[in-house]
């Protein structure tokens, strides 16, 4: 069962800034910890810009997170020396893991479904995002229409 203290605490609706200045500030946060830590494996390590994590995904990574600690206190302290958007991006292209496990790859699938998105397209725009600096996330014809 997922309780409501799961619910990720970044979500759409605010700037990159903002976005980033949350983070900052929860990361410290001991009573955040524990969620802190998997919303930071689901943005940093799975999901590209403008993609959110949802209380299964942090569910689902709970399941992995163990997988991920050493990775995670390096991550820590880069996170709160970052100072733009941008900067966040280059961090996001350097720890984005890319050589998913089957396991790794059941939960972005299931992520991605739930999202009404194509697995096949995202994995392929997962690539995309580490490849090019200019990347910028464009939804399908198919999923823009889906959400009007």
């Amino acid at each position: 069962m997922i309780v409501s203290w799961e619910n990720p605490r970044i979500q759409p609706g605010i700037t990159r800034e903002e976005e980033l200045i949350l983070l900052q500030a929860l990361i410290p946060t001991i009573s955040s910890y524990l969620l802190i830590h998997k919303e930071m494996i689901a943005r940093y390590l799975f999901l590209i810009p403008n993609h959110y994590a949802d209380k299964q995904l942090l569910k689902d990574i709970e399941s992995i997170i163990h997988d991920y600690d050493n990775k995670l206190s390096g991550l820590y302290h880069w996170i709160l020396n970052v100072k733009t958007p941008y900067e966040e991006d280059l961090l996001k292209r350097c720890s984005f893991k890319m050589n998913l496990t089957e396991k790794e790859k059941s939960i972005l699938k299931e992520y991605y479904l739930r999202h009404n998105l194509d697995p096949d397209e995202q994995f392929d725009i997962r690539k995309e995002f580490v490849k090019s600096l200019d990347f910028v996330y464009a939804p399908s014809n198919r999923q823009a229409r889906e959400t009007q």
